[in-house]
């Protein structure tokens, strides 16, 4: 039984990896304020709360240095294997703690990561937007050069921010009625994952790349983009989460009923 698990969640893993490190070639981008979310982002999150840390620890780090190589980055693989795959074990380990927080520390973690998702998306994700598929893979940022790239120019409208947000907020508020206040783990999560995505790779950028790899970027102004695409990625997996435990319950519940000759099957 033991081995038939492990083998099926070594499975996920490595189909997780794929699928995340193919989903980075899909992007959003907002020329104006420079707001980047990579569609691998939501996907790794999702795998770090449904599989645990070790799986999400596989998943950011191999994954992330996976896709880095087909799209032309290797300079950004080694901070992949260390700064995402740390940031994908904290948000599967902290995300299955069972006991209950104090409610203090659940609201402030709600509150935290509501308040973020609201002043990131609307301050860096509104507005005339691009989203975009890297057809060319190892062109790096010579990609416009070639041509490898299809995009679709779209407008964000703040509304649209606001009542993702506010969708948010209510959901928060519902499992804290039914009593799931260990869901504020979760928050938490998510919020120690964001930090260490963007102050990892803000070190990194400033102590590695330039010395290393001869590469410098603009690491101070790329801290709140790397924020708000990590907040933003982690409301997107919460939605994807919910729609996989639903999708599970409800084949669970048709096969079940299926079985047992007492029921009917609808």
């Amino acid at each position: 039984m033991k081995l038939n698990r492990l083998f099926k969640t070594c499975a996920l893993t490595l189909a997780s990896t794929l699928i995340v490190s193919s989903a980075c070639r899909f992007f959003l981008l907002v020329p104006e304020t420079r707001g980047l979310l990579s569609m691998g982002e939501p996907l790794f999150f999702a795998s770090a709360i449904l599989l645990g840390q070790y799986s999400g620890a596989f998943v950011g780090g191999v994954g992330f240095a996976l896709a880095d190589l087909l799209l032309g980055y290797p300079h950004y693989i080694l901070a992949a294997l260390t700064v995402k795959a740390t940031s994908g074990f904290v948000v599967g380990k902290f995300c299955r703690v069972k006991s209950a927080p104090n409610k203090l520390f659940s609201f402030t973690s709600n509150f935290m990561l509501v308040a973020l998702l609201g002043f990131s998306s609307i301050r860096i994700y509104s507005g005339v937007a691009y989203f975009g598929y890297a057809k060319i893979l190892f062109l790096g940022e010579r990609i416009m050069d070639y041509g490898g790239l299809d995009v679709w120019r779209v407008y964000i409208p703040t509304w649209f921010w606001a009542v993702i947000t506010i969708i948010l907020f209510f959901y928060f508020l519902l499992l804290a009625f039914k009593g799931k206040s260990s869901f504020g783990w979760v928050s938490f999560s998510f919020l120690a994952g964001a930090l260490i995505t963007a102050l990892g790779y803000a070190g990194y950028e400033v102590f590695v790349m330039p010395h290393i790899f001869n590469v410098e970027v603009d690491a101070v102004t790329n801290i709140p983009i790397n924020i708000g695409q990590s907040i933003l990625s982690a409301a997107i997996a919460l939605f994807i989460v919910e729609m996989v435990h639903f999708g599970t319950f409800y084949i669970t519940r048709k096969v079940s009923g299926c079985q047992n000759p007492g029921k009917k099957c609808n």
